[in-house]
């Protein structure tokens, strides 16, 4: 796999309206003059441009150096988007499957429009697919309408591409670009890469769509982002429950048996 192309793919992913080569350098944990040749290349094949203004060569996302507003989808979602010819302009939809984002509320909008104009009624399979596309519809348009701020942009996500991603580059993706990350419930029928559980500081009730925090010493902690629904699997586990109530000293009582066990009496703690 060429190392270039590699890190092209993932410049793509993480850049914002006003990504420098250093703040790309930084987030991807790279070296600046790696980040540059790629960049340069990128440039040269007409996949991005240099804006002197901003200092960015990456296509726009957060606009003016706020934090915007991302919400992850996985790729059962985008393959829906795809299938049965239901979208005319089928751009946005592609570009979800196979960057793994569609950055800007410009886009997110176009992908409404798009949208709305599936019908709400088929035959037969088609209608799950119907059904599909309009609560994901309803879903983007009340993001769009609740962050109706032109300042705030949203970012459509592809789950299994952030999966991929070390924790600590996710950790400094997420912060820098993202004051609020909205995941929808992950498919059960289809098995992913979980994400990584990542430590969350928040200091605010909703962090403002600001600048982004200061790097912090702790790599793998996401500071200042809201975090709205199951952002890995392991999240919704057991186990995760088991262990917020070590934690925190406090849940209901909880008694683990092992795969096999035959139970003859209830326990104790049961009553």
């Amino acid at each position: 796999e060429d190392p270039v192309e590699k890190l092209l793919y993932a410049m793509f992913f993480a850049a914002n309206a006003r990504s420098t080569v250093a703040d790309l350098a930084r987030v991807l944990d790279a070296s600046v003059a790696s980040v540059a040749e790629a960049a340069s290349l990128a440039c040269r094949l007409g996949f991005a441009r240099r804006t002197t203004h901003h200092r960015s060569c990456f296509p726009v996302s957060s606009a003016g150096g706020s934090r915007g507003v991302a919400f992850v989808v996985d790729t059962e979602v985008t393959a829906t988007l795809m299938m049965g010819s239901l979208l005319k302009d089928q751009r946005h939809a592609v570009t979800l499957f196979e960057a793994g984002k569609l950055a800007g509320r410009h886009s997110a909008m176009e992908l409404i429009d798009e949208m709305s104009r599936v019908p709400d009624t088929l035959e037969g399979e088609l209608q799950v697919l119907v059904d599909q596309i309009k609560a994901l519809h309803r879903v983007v348009e009340q993001l769009c309408k609740s962050f109706d701020s032109k300042e705030i942009e949203i970012d459509l996500l592809r789950y299994e591409v952030l999966a991929q991603l070390d924790p600590a580059t996710l950790a400094r993706m997420i912060s820098q670009h993202y004051f609020c990350v909205v995941f929808m419930a992950p498919s059960p029928s289809r098995p992913t890469k979980p994400m990584p559980l990542l430590r969350i500081e928040v200091d605010h009730p909703l962090p403002l769509a600001g600048p982004a925090p200061a790097p912090d010493a702790n790599h793998h902690c996401i500071r200042d982002t809201v975090i709205l629904g199951p952002a890995s699997r392991l999240a919704r586990s057991p186990w995760m429950k088991l262990l917020a109530y070590n934690t925190l000293g406090d849940g209901p009582k909880t008694l683990i048996l092992p795969k096999g066990c035959n139970l003859n009496a209830i326990a104790a703690i049961a009553g």
